[in-house]
């Protein structure tokens, strides 16, 4: 087994344009780029069917400035290098790659001490490119999101077609070639092929595994080689004047956790990186952990010799403490291993994964969550389903009923269950076990047609009696009563694994990890309820709610009426409801004129109410002043009543 180094690195933060990007370098020389054969550069989006969307580019750099790479123009401002879940809340301005070592240059290849070199994909002081793509057609980003082999990969890879998530993302870019050439910088003669995966599954939610194979193309070897990533990015809602000052990071080197957040922006989310295997020793690497802003924390790194003693060879975390936190401000971050010797045709296979999270707490799971995906072969862990659910509703309560199919899922590749007697009652004949622990049962007041997940709050869970959470008998029913008349409710009841662990590495010396539970989704068997109002028993029952309508008040949600969440309102969401309705009725209103305004048919034995937009049979939103309703049934007698409109 390959040891696994846990490598999670931070991300610096600065969203804003090609203006901006001109403050970054006050005080830093440029190096000049020119070109005789023009890269193939290409950038866009992955994960547009996910919680996270990435901006990648073909040459290392991701976030915002992938937008700018061989690009002469500005992104548009509406364009954000990292997004989760929420459009206007930033997260990265630029990263990349860091490749450093010591090559020999002599023309007789005997030089004692070689030249300090490194090739950065993004470097921060006018994102000067040191690694490119090819000038051909197909060193664009190859886009693998269906079963079927690209044309002409077999050709350009030389390895086996293997689709593994919901959308893979190829590339392969160079530090040499392709007549590109950077003023004062001497190419290693690297090669990286970049693969990235994202899934739409909400268990990989904020995951971007990143697999990289760096080869050395030369024909000497790279000796007290690091490898590294620089970023710089920025967590905070783009509307908010120099969000990006109001950021810091921080570094947990028990998870080698590297990350940036924003305490101040509410909704923001962190942004985070791990470095999960690269294929070489433990015991033979050093870490240097170094933040850095524009002002209080920076060290000299204008040339190749600077960057690599600096930022990559200096094996220190800042300040020597194992835990730190920088302070507020627009920080940048490098994060970088080694020593190890790449010789020539020899491949290093580094594999880190881009990570957010809902907060810092949350970024942690997806990390330890971005480990198991590797382990398994870039494959998400097995889940147990969800139960079938069924919701039955009474006077102000619900009582929720479920099966219990899920007690029998099975997980060939769960450790834990397979040497526990009980789980796996078959032995060394099988692998894994049966793997369900508990249900837990969740509710949402939200009255969206399609609620966010954070709506939902936890209101009671099950498990098993075994050594793991609370032991409190499995249950398959629950009853929510003192519920409000009216009101949407959203239920779910998902199932939960036990966890699985695996050793980090080939010798006792290294941890056994043991990975959080899996959980099935929310949404597999959600179900929406509207607590009824009963209907009319008796004559002369039903009430129109509310009672002046006055349109400058709110009856959003939030406020507590029935015109959707503030945030999705519009005027066309005004409605008074008519309640404690006859099961069968009709609903007449009337002008003080005696004008037919509109008329509503209602039907339903078990709902005694009946909702009425403001609008009349032409479609017209009514006008301030007194209303006449009648209702009319074959229970009771023609109900009158009267309801007023302020405007």
């Amino acid at each position: 087994m390959n040891k696994f180094i846990a490598l999670i690195l931070v991300f610096s933060f600065s969203v804003f344009s090609f203006a901006r990007e001109k403050n970054k370098i006050v005080s830093k020389p440029k190096r000049n780029q020119t070109s005789s054969i023009s890269p193939n550069y290409e950038h866009r989006y992955q994960g547009e069917n996910s919680d996270m969307k990435v901006l990648i580019s073909n040459s290392s750099t991701i976030g915002k400035q992938a937008w700018n790479v061989g690009s002469q123009s500005s992104p548009p401002a509406e364009t954000l290098g990292i997004e989760y879940k929420v459009s206007s809340f930033e997260h990265m301005y630029g990263a990349g790659i860091w490749v450093g070592g010591k090559i020999d240059t002599s023309v007789v290849g005997n030089m004692q001490e070689g030249i300090k070199v490194v090739s950065t994909g993004y470097e921060g002081n006018g994102a000067i490119q040191e690694l490119f793509p090819g000038s051909l057609l197909e060193d664009k980003i190859w886009v693998v999101t269906d079963t079927v082999k690209p044309e002409g990969w077999d050709e350009y890879w030389n390895f086996p077609f293997k689709k593994v998530s919901d959308e893979d993302f190829y590339v392969r870019y160079r530090d040499y070639g392709t007549g590109t050439n950077v003023a004062n910088h001497i190419p290693m003669n690297v090669e990286v092929i970049q693969k990235t995966f994202s899934w739409s599954d909400e268990y990989a939610s904020g995951i971007m595994p990143v697999d990289l194979r760096i080869i050395n193309r030369g024909n000497r070897p790279i000796t007290e080689a690091y490898v590294g990533y620089f970023l710089d990015g920025d967590v905070g809602q783009i509307t908010t004047p120099t969000y990006y000052e109001d950021n810091y990071s921080g570094y947990i080197s028990d998870l080698r956790l590297g990350y940036i957040h924003n305490p101040i922006a509410k909704k923001a989310s962190p942004i985070g990186c791990a470095l999960i295997h690269p294929s070489i020793l433990v015991d033979s690497l050093r870490y240097t952990y170094q933040w850095l802003d524009f002002t209080t924390n920076n060290i000299q790194d204008d040339n190749d010799a600077e960057r690599y003693d600096n930022l990559m060879a200096r094996g220190t975390v800042v300040n020597g403490q194992s835990s730190q936190i920088s302070q507020l401000s627009d920080t940048r971050f490098i994060l970088s291993f080694g020593p190890f010797t790449i010789n020539p045709n020899d491949t290093i296979n580094v594999v880190f994964s881009i990570l957010s999270g809902d907060n810092v707490e949350h970024l942690k799971s997806n990390a330890k969550k971005a480990i198991e995906i590797y382990r398994l072969g870039y494959k998400l862990p097995f889940v147990p389903p969800s139960p079938k659910l069924k919701a039955d509703v009474g006077d102000k309560k619900i009582r929720l009923i479920w099966n219990r199919d899920p007690l029998s899922a099975w997980d060939d590749s769960n450790n834990v269950a397979n040497h526990d007697s009980i789980r796996n009652p078959h032995g060394n004949d099988t692998t894994g076990g049966f793997v369900f622990e508990g249900f837990r049962i969740y509710r949402s007041i939200d009255p969206s047609d399609r609620p966010p997940l954070e709506s939902f709050t936890l209101l009671r869970q099950v498990d098993e009696i075994d050594e793991f959470e609370f032991n409190t008998g499995i249950e398959t029913t629950y009853v929510d009563d003192d519920l409000m008349r009216g009101n949407t409710y959203w239920y779910s009841v998902t199932s939960f694994s036990i966890p699985n662990e695996f050793i980090q590495g080939q010798d006792t010396s290294l941890d056994t990890v043991r990975t959080l539970p899996t959980e099935s989704s929310i949404r597999e068997n959600w179900v929406k309820v509207v607590v009824p109002f009963t209907p009319a028993e008796k004559p002369n029952q039903v009430m129109v709610v509310p009672n002046p309508y006055r349109v400058d008040e709110s009856y959003t949600f939030e406020n507590g009426g029935w015109e959707g969440k503030t945030e999705n309102w519009n005027e066309n969401k005004r409605m008074i409801r008519f309640i404690h309705t006859p099961k069968k009725c009709t609903i007449k209103i009337f002008s003080l004129a005696g004008d037919l305004v509109d008329e509503i048919y209602h039907n339903d034995p078990e709902n005694g109410y009946v909702d009425w937009e403001l609008l009349s049979q032409s479609n017209r939103a009514i006008a301030s002043g007194i209303y006449v309703f009648t209702v009319e049934s074959d229970e009771f007698e023609t109900q009158v009543g009267k309801f007023v409109i302020i405007r």
